[in-house]
C-alpha cells in the first residue's frame, strides 16, 4: 500500500479544517433565515415562470428529486418558464427549488405545482374521483415523507463521496479528496437526522423491507394503468418521477435501483413511460 506525501496529508489536513469552519456557514446560509424575500430577476416577463434550480449534471436534467419533478411538471403543463441555474441562490425557506412570477417568490415543489395549478388552471383533481385524490395524496406523502428515507440512507449516506464527486455533479476540476473530506463532514448530519425520525435506528436488512413496503405499496395503488392513477399522469406521477430518477440513471449502481429493476417492473416501466413523454430530449438538457 503506498502511503501519502506529506504535501498530500497536508492538503487533506487543510481542507479538513476549511470544511469545518465552512459547513456550519453553509448550513446557516441553507436554513434562509432572511425575513425579507429578494427577487432575482428584476425585469421579469408576465406569465414567465423563472425557475431557480440546481445546475444540470451529466447524466441526469438535474440530481434533485424536487427540482426534476417541477420542471417536468412546467413542461407536461406547457408553461412557458426560464430556468436560473444556481449553487448558491436560496428561496426565503433556505430551499431549491424556487420559482418567481410576475414578481413574486413561491418555494417549495409542491407549493409550487400548487399554486400554478391555479394560476394557469392546470389543477388535476376535477378528473379524479374522492378515492383516487385520497390514493394520490397518500402515495405522495408516502415518497416524500417514508420512502426518501430509504433514499438518503442508501443512496446518500451509502455513496456519498461518489453522488458528490466532480464527475458526478459535473465539477471535474474539483479534486476527488476536496468531495471525500466533504462527505466526512455531512454523513454524521444525515445519519443524526435519520436517528432522530427512527429510520436510521433499524438494521439495513429492516431499513431494505420498509423500503420494500412503500415500493409494494405504490406499485400496488398503480396495478395495471399506464400511471399511478390511470392512463393519464397527475401531480403524484412527477413526484414519482422525480424521485425515482434521480437514483436510477446515477452512474454508479445502488440497492434501490436492483430493487426496482428486480422486483417492481412496473414502476420503472413508469419511469421510462414518464422520460419518453416528457423528455424526449433528454440528452440536450446534459451537462457537457
Amino acid at each position: 500500500m503506498e502511503l501519502p506525501t506529506i504535501q498530500q496529508s497536508l492538503f487533506v489536513l487543510f481542507t479538513s479544517y476549511v470544511m469545518k469552519w465552512l459547513m456550519p456557514k453553509l448550513m446557516a446560509l441553507l436554513k434562509g433565515d432572511k425575513k425579507t424575500v429578494e427577487i432575482h430577476e428584476k425585469e421579469w416577463k408576465k406569465d414567465v415562470v423563472y425557475l431557480y434550480q440546481f445546475p444540470r449534471s451529466p447524466h441526469m436534467p438535474n440530481m434533485s428529486p424536487f427540482c426534476l419533478k417541477l420542471e417536468t411538471w412546467l413542461r407536461a403543463n406547457d408553461i412557458k418558464y426560464e430556468v436560473r441555474q444556481t449553487w448558491t441562490q436560496r428561496s426565503s425557506k433556505g430551499q431549491l427549488p424556487f420559482i418567481e412570477l410576475n414578481g413574486e417568490q413561491i418555494a417549495d415543489s409542491q407549493l409550487i405545482i400548487n399554486a400554478l395549478s391555479r394560476k394557469f388552471n392546470k389543477e388535476d383533481l376535477t378528473t379524479l374521483t374522492q378515492s383516487q385524490i385520497g390514493a394520490a395524496r397518500a402515495v405522495d406523502r408516502l415518497i416524500e415523507c417514508s420512502f426518501i428515507q430509504a433514499i438518503v440512507a442508501f443512496k446518500y449516506l451509502e455513496h456519498l463521496p461518489e453522488l458528490i464527486s466532480g464527475e458526478t455533479i459535473g465539477l471535474k476540476w474539483i479534486p476527488k479528496v476536496v468531495t471525500d473530506v466533504a462527505a466526512m463532514f455531512i454523513k454524521p448530519t444525515l445519519r443524526e437526522k435519520l436517528h432522530s425520525q427512527g429510520f436510521g435506528r433499524l438494521t439495513r436488512e429492516e431499513q431494505l423491507e420498509q423500503a420494500r413496503l412503500d415500493l409494494q405499496a405504490i406499485a400496488d395503488v398503480m396495478g395495471k394503468n399506464k400511471f399511478i392513477l390511470d392512463d393519464e399522469p397527475h401531480t403524484v406521477d412527477f413526484t414519482l418521477f422525480g424521485h425515482f430518477a434521480t437514483f436510477y440513471y446515477l452512474p454508479f449502481d445502488i440497492v434501490l435501483k436492483r430493487m426496482v429493476r428486480n422486483e417492481f417492473p412496473t414502476l420503472l416501466d413508469h419511469m421510462e413511460r414518464m422520460k419518453e413523454r416528457f423528455w424526449p430530449d433528454w440528452n440536450e438538457h446534459l451537462a457537457a
